[in-house]
């Protein structure tokens, strides 16, 4: 078989040596093309030309984009290139090591984040088609659970991550004042917040005067203020270690994560932990006003000791997330609560 010599002058242009005259012909008339315009042309009118551009040269010369018919001509004319099928298997080879590293760092990627996004998934939430949930609060218990210092490229992470496994949208169930949006398919497991100590006042006053959600935040310094004045409140002594009692608890605490939180109503950043507000501070509790004058205690049945206190059944029952009425026919039939009950004194 015939051979000739493929030189790639640049990203364009090639050049064949070693090919008989009436192959590059044939070359230049397989890669020749009518122009639609060329009999209005002076040259075609008299006889000049013959109204066709030819992309391919007698003297061999041509262009990388026509390598694929210069390849079919030659092989008709039993002409076989050399440095093709070189230039072929190190283009197969070099398309292979770049399909491997890439499905290299797909596999790392996938080890180091997706897998640990299908854990929680698997671990804390349900996944079925009758099903939603708000897109803040999934994404919220995710830094939670996962235990790791929050990063911004984490988050966004995992949102597209929801986003290519759920449908995103805008949720059925609107609860807040603004439109929620979030996935269906998915829902956060319930969890049943549960106290681990004995008679400790830290945990006492953080299951009594906060609320647990995985889209709470709250700065560590405000946290320490109400809980000297939940100890005023309480007669309680108040000693210098109350923020190193909060933080200690907090740390090892399931339910919460340290983190720097940025306070949007302040515009600024504080130390605090996601996860954990003040009672006080949820936006979706209706204010109550009343004008009984009855003071209520909040009591812990197996020790007697007192959890809470309020001047009225309108406060107790903001604090508490009920109607005032529920609040007193609560602290008239002594209804418990779990292990508590609420009394009520006229003052």
């Amino acid at each position: 078989m015939k051979t000739c010599k493929l030189i790639i002058e640049d990203e364009v242009n090639i050049k064949l040596e070693g090919l008989e005259v009436d192959v590059r012909r044939k070359l230049a008339n397989a890669l020749k093309f009518e122009v639609p315009y060329a009999k209005y042309m002076p040259q075609y009118k008299l006889g000049r030309w013959d109204g066709k551009v030819a992309f391919f040269g007698i003297g061999g010369t041509g262009y990388v984009n026509h390598l694929d018919v210069v390849s079919d001509v030659l092989n008709k004319q039993g002409v076989e290139i050399n440095e093709l099928k070189e230039l072929a298997e190190k283009q197969k080879n070099s398309i292979n090591m770049l399909n491997e590293e890439t499905s290299t760092q797909e596999e790392t990627s996938k080890d180091e984040l997706t897998l640990r996004f299908d854990e929680f998934i698997n671990t804390c939430c349900i996944v079925r088609k009758d099903v939603e949930v708000d897109s803040c609060d999934i994404i919220a218990q995710f830094r939670i659970w996962n235990k790791v210092k929050p990063k911004r490229e984490t988050n966004e992470r995992f949102n597209t991550y929801l986003k290519t496994r759920f449908l995103a949208t805008r949720l059925q169930n609107q609860t807040k004042d603004q439109c929620v949006h979030g996935f269906v398919g998915v829902i956060l497991k319930s969890i049943e917040y549960k106290k681990t100590l004995t008679n400790d006042p830290t945990e006492t006053f953080i299951f009594e005067c906060c609320r647990f959600s995985p889209n709470n935040r709250i700065a560590t310094n405000k946290l320490h203020e109400e809980y000297v004045r939940y100890k005023n409140k309480m007669g309680l002594n108040i000693i210098s270690s109350e923020l190193d009692d909060i933080k200690k608890y907090l740390n090892n605490c399931e339910y919460v994560q340290k983190g720097t939180l940025y306070i949007q109503e302040e515009k600024f950043t504080y130390e605090g932990y996601y996860g954990l507000a003040l009672k006080t501070d949820n936006p979706n509790i209706r204010k109550i006003s009343s004008n009984t004058g009855k003071k209520v205690q909040k009591i812990d049945s197996t020790t007697g000791s007192v959890l809470n206190n309020w001047t009225t059944i309108a406060k107790a029952a903001t604090h508490e997330n009920m109607s005032a009425s529920k609040m007193s026919r609560s602290i008239k039939n002594m209804i418990m609560y779990g292990d508590s009950f609420y009394s009520g004194n006229e003052l």
